[in-house]
């Protein structure tokens, strides 16, 4: 599907990929819950779902070779762990748009994004943040904010001032 949109679009010069992006070149067991979600298993907040062993490309790799003008992340819940792997080559990409996941309320991924985008000489700004009440957990009904999600995504959009 997608390479036939780039043909119709005209855009000739993308080459695709089909890996997951991960902090290592190899495989990683993938959990598609079967609509349009799924996520590297054992990852905060991974579906249960059949696991299926799909190729992986690690980011870093790429962004060594290539500047990169628009990098364009949606890796579910993946976010924190590629761009720490990535931070010492970030310096080759001008501008991130990312869909954040938080899914662990324990262990927030965001403040350590953000650290690591400021570290790599980013602007940031937040956006479209879009609770998920379907997925668990939720504040307890003994919490001050009961029935609250606690996991949710956002875009995150970086850029070079």
């Amino acid at each position: 599907m997608t390479k036939r949109n780039l043909d119709r679009n005209g855009a000739a010069d993308v080459e695709v990929v089909q890996a997951a992006l991960w902090t290592s070149n190899g495989h990683v067991t993938f959990r598609a819950e079967g609509s349009d979600s799924g996520m590297i298993d054992g990852l905060a907040g991974s579906v249960d779902a059949k696991g299926i062993t799909v190729p992986s490309l690690r980011l870093r790799d790429v962004l060594e070779r290539d500047r990169i003008d628009f990098l364009k992340l949606d890796i579910e819940g993946a976010e924190c762990a590629v761009l720490e792997d990535c931070e010492p080559v970030l310096d080759r990409v001008n501008a991130i748009v990312m869909d954040l996941h938080e899914f662990e309320p324990r262990d927030r991924q965001t403040p350590r994004v953000f650290e690591c985008l400021t570290r790599s000489g980013f602007l940031y700004s937040v956006d479209e943040l879009v609770p998920l009440p379907w997925r668990r957990p939720v504040a307890a009904d003994t919490a001050p904010f009961p029935g609250l999600p606690m996991v949710w995504t956002m875009t995150v959009r970086a850029w070079r001032p």
